[in-house]
C-alpha cells in the first residue's frame, strides 16, 4: 500500500520520483545507522514518513546499543525492510538505489 501512498501524494511524476528517491535514499541511511548503533526497536510504528519529501526517521531510541538483545524475548533484527518497503522502492526493489545508498552510507561511517 505503500507504493499507492507515494502515488496519491505525489501525483506529478517529477515529485513523485523525487520522493521515492529520497524515501529510498533516508531507508538506507538510517538502516544503516540503526545496524551501527545496535537499534533494536524498529518496527513499523516507530519509523516516521515525512508527507512532504518521501524521507523516513526513526523516532524512537529507547533500544540503542543491542539493549533489547537481553529482553525477555529479545529482538534480533538488524533493520526493518518490509515487503511494503521493497514494492514502494520501486521495481529495482531493494538493488537499486537502496542497495547503493546502504554501500555508501557505509563507507562513510567506516572511514569516520
Amino acid at each position: 500500500m505503500l507504493y499507492k501512498w507515494f502515488l496519491k501524494i505525489f501525483p506529478h511524476p517529477v515529485k513523485w520520483f523525487a520522493a521515492r528517491a529520497t524515501f529510498a535514499h533516508s531507508l538506507a541511511v538510517m538502516s544503516m545507522i540503526g545496524f551501527v548503533v545496535g537499534l533494536g526497536d524498529c518496527h513499523g510504528e516507530n519509523i516516521l514518513l515525512d508527507k512532504g519529501t518521501g524521507s523516513v526517521v526513526h523516532v524512537d531510541f529507547s533500544s540503542l546499543f543491542e539493549v533489547s538483545i537481553d529482553l525477555k524475548v529479545p529482538k534480533l533484527v538488524s533493520f526493518r525492510l518490509t515487503s511494503n518497503m521493497i514494492h514502494a522502492l520501486g521495481v529495482t526493489g531493494y538493488e537499486g538505489t537502496f542497495c547503493k545508498s546502504c554501500e555508501v552510507t557505509m563507507k562513510i561511517l567506516r572511514a569516520n
